[in-house]
Formats: structure tokens, C-alpha cells, sequence
């Protein structure tokens, strides 16, 4: 299980519900984190590369993914089996 979260100051990045690293606080982060008429939108699974391409590609299973308008995990946490439905 990995989660990496945007507070609106810093990038925490967690390992099976661990902290592992968390990025000094910045005041937006380095790329726009939606834009998909840029080439540096975000992608799962894959860097981006310029220009347009991808460049060292996950080959294997992603799960499940979860994107949420808030930051979900400030601290430790246990991590879900399944993702479930909520407001967010």
C-alpha cells in the first residue's frame, strides 16, 4: 500500500500506512497536479517524458487507485483492504 499526500504545503509519502519521507513545506507543488492538456500532467504507473512519452513503466497490477480533493493521511494509519465509498 503506497499514499502519497498533498496538504497544500508538503508531500508525505507512506509505506504500508508508515511515514516514510515528507517533503519540506513549499508553497504549491513543482507541476500542476491536474492538467491534462499539459505534457506535465501526472501519471500512475509511469514517468512522464519529454515530449509526451512515458519512460520507465510499472509492469505489473495496480489495485486500486484512490484521488481525493483532501489530505486523507496527516500521521500513521492503518491501511485499508478495500477503498470504500464516501463524500470525498
Amino acid at each position: 500500500h503506497l499514499a502519497a499526500v498533498w496538504d497544500g504545503k508538503a508531500i508525505s509519502l507512506f509505506v504500508d500506512g508508515q511515514l516514510q519521507e515528507r517533503s519540506p513545506p513549499s508553497p504549491k507543488p513543482a507541476l500542476p497536479l491536474v492538467d491534462a492538456n499539459s505534457i506535465h500532467f501526472h501519471r500512475i504507473g509511469a514517468a512522464n517524458d519529454i515530449p509526451g512519452g512515458l519512460r520507465n513503466p510499472y509492469h505489473g497490477t495496480i489495485e486500486q487507485v484512490r484521488v481525493s480533493r483532501a489530505a486523507r493521511y496527516t500521521d500513521d494509519f492503518p491501511p485499508p483492504e478495500r477503498f470504500g465509498r464516501d463524500a470525498d
